[in-house]
């Protein structure tokens, strides 16, 4: 073992990705806390959060955010660059964003350096629940995201009460493909 890190607070908490960058320059993790983190502020039930740390386990920066439901941060993703994305799913809405479902998927890119470029929030309909589960770098730097809804996402088709999706995003954010599969 090179190095351990442990980070927390008093609160229940866990993370549920990993991801190292291509430089390689850091290491990222992913998860949620049911209270503040050291050196943030707490914004509801749970919250998502994400961390970067150098390759000897330093902590560089912790981003903590959500709303006042549930927000899980379940996967991230580091492009060569060192931009980081991390996905997950909210019951609540985002600031800027607009709610769908009773469970939406999230999508968040930041900087090298943790500062937010921007944020996805999306969803089916009111009865629905949609979840990014994992994320990825293709080889052309674009973003492939893996996850779970209960209703058809637009253009697909519903295989049963829950499926699986892939979808494709540009490092701007714009969706690329998706689909949608399942039994």
């Amino acid at each position: 073992t090179s190095w351990t890190n442990q980070f927390g607070g008093v609160w229940p908490g866990s993370s549920y990705s990993l991801a190292v960058d291509a430089r390689p320059a850091g290491a990222y993790t992913a998860g949620f806390t049911s209270g503040p983190l050291p050196g943030a502020i707490h914004a509801g039930s749970e919250d998502a959060f994400v961390t970067r740390h150098d390759l000897a386990g330093n902590l560089l920066w912790l981003r903590q955010f959500g709303t006042g439901g549930r927000d899980y941060g379940r996967a991230v993703a580091a492009d060569a660059s060192g931009n980081v994305y991390v996905g997950g799913n909210t019951n609540d809405v985002l600031p800027g964003k607009t709610r769908t479902g009773v469970e939406d998927a999230f999508l968040r890119k930041y900087d090298p350096n943790g500062n937010e470029l921007w944020t996805v929030q999306f969803g089916v309909n009111q009865s629905s629940e949609t979840r990014i589960q994992a994320a990825a770098i293709d080889s052309s730097g674009n973003l492939i995201t893996l996850g779970v809804t209960t209703f058809a996402l637009p253009g697909q088709t519903s295989a049963g009460s829950m499926d699986c999706f892939l979808r494709a995003y540009d490092p701007n954010g714009n969706i690329l493909w998706t689909r949608q599969f399942g039994s």
